[in-house]
């Protein structure tokens, strides 16, 4: 290097450049669980003239969702405008995309064991009706343009690019529609993804899995094997779906610091489930802060139970979180389940994470 290029260097100024590289890139992202719609829930979410209100659903967790750059939560429905059904084969009317966009939910993951209920015509309205709230979503597709176009989808903000990325263990027996992709779990092909995220320099990877066995409130050994190749391919974020309740997080361990998270169930966000653990779920607060090339991680959890209860003679469904002090329970047993759902969920993954 010639002394004349040394001289232009020393001239910039030093302390701009040391600001710059001290002030840390953040980003808050928020993940909740299952979106179920059984048949009770879209009873109690209808309105005169045959339209359709969500909202009062998330009324009390909408200025949580508020406090976080992204909202990401499991779609375990198909949408239509027609022909609604509960389980086993879901169908929600679209307006439920349309209020969880209101209430603060930013992305959606459609990969699940129930994005086939309704063959090809339902991966097309729930794709057109995601598209027509605002939400942006991966993990099912109307053709291999649509794949390539958001896989990864990318999350963006103050220099971070964050990809994320949706598999499901299966679709319940049911083909995938010809023409349609619907993004399964398979080693091979998530290493293509991986790798796509890391070419498009991606400063951070989640895999959100629709995973493991029902009503399990602990990961099964495939979840475990599976997060841990996870990981060692690149992914420093895995966030699991589908068991339907609760199981426990954890931070993963690299050379001296942490590298990343697992949350291998987030449980339901919202459904008709009333067994114990069924009834609520968490959503996980991640903060992602990276410097100097290397990313932190804070995570903390706050658990949601659905109170179910009769509002002006029909039913309604309400998420609470257990500081909802002025919040009132119409019976001394639903307070009790939420009680009981709150003592549940810190035993599982314990005090110190919780926020």
């Amino acid at each position: 290097m010639s002394c004349e290029s040394i001289a232009k260097k020393d001239i910039t100024n030093p302390k701009q450049e040391v600001a710059k590289a001290e002030i840390p890139q953040e980003i808050t992202i928020i993940f909740g669980g299952d979106v179920m719609m059984h048949y009770p829930q879209i009873s109690a979410a209808k309105q005169k003239g045959n339209t359709y209100d969500f909202s009062s659903t998330f009324k009390h967790i909408k200025p949580y969702w508020e406090d976080a750059d992204a909202v990401i939560v499991n779609l375990e429905t198909t949408l239509s405008d027609t022909e609604f059904s509960g389980y086993p084969m879901f169908a929600a009317p679209y307006q439920l995309a349309q209020d969880l966009k209101k209430s603060g939910i930013t992305h959606i993951v459609t990969a699940n064991n129930h994005t086939c209920d309704k063959k090809a015509v339902g991966i097309s309205k729930t794709i057109k009706y995601l598209n027509e709230a605002g939400l942006y979503h991966t993990g099912s597709f109307n053709n291999t343009a649509d794949y390539n176009s958001r896989t990864p989808l990318f999350i963006e903000k103050a220099g971070l690019k964050v990809a994320l990325l949706n598999y499901t263990y299966g679709t319940n027996g049911m083909p995938i529609p010809r023409g349609k992709i619907v993004s399964i779990i398979d080693t091979t092909s998530i290493r293509k993804d991986i790798i796509k995220a890391q070419n498009a320099k991606a400063t951070n990877i989640i895999t959100f899995m629709h995973w493991g066995n029902e009503y399990k409130s602990e990961p099964s050994k495939a979840q475990t094997d599976l997060a841990r190749w996870l990981h060692r391919a690149g992914v420093d974020i895995v966030v699991g779906s589908h068991p339907h309740v609760v199981q426990p997080l954890e931070y993963e361990v690299g050379v001296d610091e942490i590298s990343g998270v697992t949350i291998y169930s987030l449980g339901n966000l919202v459904s008709n489930q009333r067994k114990r653990r069924t009834d609520g779920g968490i959503n996980v607060k991640l903060k992602i802060a990276r410097e100097n090339g290397k990313s932190k991680y804070t995570m903390r959890y706050k658990s949601w139970y659905v109170d179910k209860k009769v509002v002006g003679g029909k039913w309604s469904y309400v998420l609470v979180d257990e500081d909802a002090k002025d919040y009132r329970f119409t019976t001394k047993k639903s307070k009790q389940s939420a009680e009981l759902f709150y003592d549940d969920t810190k035993q599982l993954l314990g005090w110190e994470l919780s926020q």
